[in-house]
């Protein structure tokens, strides 16, 4: 019986550590997390009167809250019209940052495609320890969206590669 559970661990340690590098970030998001000296948690609040602003009207002008793309503060304002929470709606904006080592691990998968899929699971699982993706997936920052376009660019363009 020992044996079977050690080759299933040795099987599937990829998973496994990606599994928990997502639990740390949820447990980072619990806490608040906020590692780059409260500026990200400030950029969150400095936002926030704009996102409030857009749930009424997206033609308003950003220029006295952000200078970056408002698509991001659209999609928050319309989540939390749903959701009706801030807290949660960052939850699920945090939840949706999972996205990124997953569309990471699966443009790895198409650049190296007799590679282990265990060593790429852990690869792309090094995002959830990097400060930057942490602090903006807990709260709720416009890079994450950046990161999930850029990736899925990369995606179809390997894709489009390897079908020609």
């Amino acid at each position: 019986m020992n044996i079977m559970l050690q080759n299933y661990f040795k099987k599937e340690i990829g998973l496994i550590t990606f599994v928990f590098s997502f639990f740390t970030l949820l447990i980072g998001f619990f806490f608040n997390e906020d590692g780059s000296g409260l500026a990200l948690s400030g950029d969150f609040r400095d936002t926030l009167p704009y996102v409030l602003e857009l749930k009424k009207s997206i033609f308003i002008d950003p220029t006295p809250w952000t200078l970056h793309f408002p698509l991001h503060y659209i999609l928050f304002a319309k989540a939390d019209l749903i959701i009706k929470n801030i807290y949660f709606t960052r939850f699920v904006f945090c939840f949706l940052s999972i996205l990124v080592p997953v569309l990471f691990y699966y443009c790895l998968k198409l650049r190296f495609k007799h590679t282990n899929k265990n060593i790429l699971l852990i690869l792309s699982s090094i995002i959830f320890f990097t400060p930057g993706f942490r602090y903006s997936a807990i709260w709720a920052n416009d890079h994450i969206f950046a990161c999930i376009f850029f990736l899925l660019s990369i995606y179809f363009f390997y894709k489009l590669l390897n079908d020609s």
